[in-house]
């Protein structure tokens, strides 16, 4: 600790003082200019500095419910991990008041002994759990936690500066507000651990996460779903009794005969009990013909069901998905990714808020006690910000703005500024400059590549190869209801009709063509979706399994079926009317066979429509057979 303690102290002397100092930011009290507020609060009792009030939810209830429950607690670390899963960074446009901020938390982590990082993790971890988070800070009476070298005036009204910032269990805190709203004081309380502490409004850091209006206290994301794990737990309990109950079978022992004579007697029936009770459990009972041992089964009641319901709606309540429980059995590409986005978006949610109130309540203050004023200098402000999680979307946001510059829709210094780079840098030490102007073509294809790839809607000759509809096709049959199925298959039928269009319109460009007739898509839409879709529909809707490899057919014939027809009206309409099969190399023997073969495409009395039954695909599987146009 004496190293770390010198090494900061070494390294504050080499900080020169922040610029502003006498007459700057330092002799002003932000807080001066705060106005009075006007309307009255949702304050229970009318408000008043003895008059408490506590989160709505039962704090202490839901950590409780982390400590023993387990979905709870691994929805809690997935969030806590994603949260810092990529790092965080202090950004701003002053370096002086960059370097500041840097030595200035290196000091609080000596001072209060809690790595930076930590702080952080536990920031993260309270507003996920609690919707608060509650910090008290540590101020540095007689220069104490500050080390020499450094000049920190305390922002007004403080007398001293800061020297560290200390959680507080957000569980233990209540306030006391006036009528409009404003605090008055916070209080902590622990049950047991003595007397409840006051402490003043400028003392505290308080994060809320979505707090109702009026209200100071935020909202947990799992105060909801308190009650749907203890249903949950409960169903499992019962779940567990009823299989130990029926785990064994009830044997009947049947002693007489209904004939005459046979009947048995209540001494005989004695005598039997008497029997069974002291037999060893895994005896071999030798009986006359008179009496009989039959096993009785009662089915038990199949709870699996209201589990599973169960369990989806605490999965919802937390907002993950099963496969961030670790269960991958019903899952595929197109599901997953969806709830990546879900996930995400409530990820950059609690980023958001940690960020907005790190900066403003926390960072500033710093600011201002070092001789900064973010207030009037806005180059002056540093502010932490968190790295992007989603590296694809990062990539392809970075591409896109590429792109864009490249393309001349924006300037450079809109580039660097969606960037989220300085604008201001060295333009001798960009690319062109060291390799010279014929790398930027270069670059340029690439990104061109990448926000229009050749293989998607550039260059490729032939309709997408894929079976992304074989798990939509999953997904449709995977519905429990059959209302929900019938849904699912409506909107399988119009996405699939939205790619018959772009599939014969992609085709119909990718002739090269001159033709100015419009392409006209409905009859098109009615022959290869509309007309099969009401058989399909009804099996979808009786929830059979075996329709969803015909369905993945129907797709692909559909798309392969629209790309030449588009293709073969587009040449028709341009004067030909001779055409030639091009098989590839992976084709079927059977296709291969009619590599090369020509046809002729002429409209007849029901018009284009009859070029459908000529197009490829020459069977279900046919993706490896388009068509060439013949002049």
């Amino acid at each position: 600790m004496g190293q770390l303690i010198n090494l900061a102290i070494r390294r504050a002397k080499q900080l020169r003082n922040a610029p502003g100092g006498k007459g700057g930011a330092i002799n002003r009290d932000p807080k001066a200019n705060q106005v009075r507020r006007i309307g009255y609060q949702d304050v229970p009792n009318g408000g008043g500095r003895d008059n408490f009030e506590t989160p709505e939810a039962d704090l202490s209830r839901i950590k409780e419910a982390f400590k023993r429950d387990s979905y709870m607690q691994q929805a809690s670390l997935k969030y806590v991990e994603l949260i810092l899963k990529m790092g965080y960074d202090f950004w701003s446009e002053d370096q002086t008041a960059l370097d500041y901020i840097k030595k200035r938390f290196e000091m609080i982590e000596i001072a209060t002994d809690i790595p930076f990082d930590a702080l952080l993790e536990q920031v993260a971890k309270d507003l996920v759990e609690s919707g608060n988070v509650f910090m008290a800070k540590a101020r540095a009476k007689g220069g104490i936690g500050l080390p020499p070298g450094i000049s920190v005036t305390p922002m007004p009204p403080n007398k001293e500066p800061v020297a560290g910032y200390f959680p507080l269990p957000p569980e233990s805190m209540s306030v006391a507000r006036d009528k409009n709203g404003k605090i008055l004081t916070w209080q902590q309380e622990i049950q047991g651990v003595g007397d409840p502490i006051a402490l003043r409004p400028e003392n505290v850091v308080h994060f809320p996460f979505n707090p109702s209006s009026g209200k100071v206290f935020g909202q947990s994301l799992f105060a909801p779903v308190i009650e749907d794990v203890l249903a949950l737990r409960k169903a499992e309990e019962n779940m567990i009794l009823q299989s130990r109950r029926f785990a064994f079978p009830t044997i009947k022992y049947k002693v007489g005969q209904a004939k005459e004579e046979r009947y048995s007697t209540d001494e005989e029936i004695e005598e039997v009990k008497a029997e069974l009770e002291n037999a060893d459990l895994e005896a071999i009972h030798v009986m006359p013909e008179r009496h009989d041992i039959e096993g009785v089964n009662i089915p038990m009641m199949d709870m699996q069901p209201g589990i599973n319901y169960l369990e989806n709606r605490v999965f919802s309540g937390v907002g993950l998905s099963a496969v961030d429980f670790g269960r991958g059995d019903t899952a595929n590409r197109n599901t997953a990714d969806a709830m990546t986005g879900i996930k995400s978006d409530r990820v950059k949610m609690f980023q958001h808020v940690i960020m907005t109130y790190f900066n403003k309540r926390i960072i500033e203050e710093l600011l201002v006690e070092g001789g900064f004023d973010p207030y009037m200098n806005p180059d002056q402000r540093v502010e932490l910000v968190f790295r992007e999680t989603e590296i694809e979307q990062l990539i392809k946001r970075e591409t896109h703005e590429l792109y864009k510059y490249e393309h001349n829709a924006i300037t450079f210094d809109e580039l660097r500024s969606n960037l989220n780079l300085s604008p201001n840098v060295d333009e001798a030490r960009l690319m062109h400059n060291f390799l010279g102007k014929g790398a930027e073509e270069t670059s340029t294809a690439e990104t061109d590549n990448k926000q229009k790839p050749e293989n998607q809607s550039g260059k490729r000759s032939g309709p997408k190869k894929s079976t992304e509809f074989t798990e939509s096709a999953n997904d449709t049959l995977a519905a429990s209801t059959r209302f929900e199925r019938e849904a699912r298959g409506n909107m399988w039928f119009e996405s699939l009709k939205r790619d018959v269009v772009s599939a014969y319109r992609e085709g119909y460009s990718s002739a090269g063509t001159v033709s100015k007739v419009a392409p006209d898509h409905h009859q098109l839409l009615g022959a290869l979706v509309d007309g099969p879709r009401e058989r399909y529909e009804q099996r979808i809707a009786e929830g059979d399994g075996r329709i969803v490899h015909l369905m993945e057919l129907h797709a692909k014939i559909c798309l392969m079926r629209a790309h030449w027809f588009g293709y073969a009206i587009a040449h028709h309409r341009n004067g030909c009317t001779k055409f030639q099969l091009k098989v590839e190399e992976d084709a079927c023997s059977d296709c291969k066979a009619r590599d090369g073969e020509t046809m002729m495409l002429e409209v007849s009395g029901h018009g284009e429509q009859m070029f459908l039954l000529q197009v490829p695909p020459l069977h279900p599987n046919g993706e490896h057979v388009g068509l060439e146009a013949i002049y």
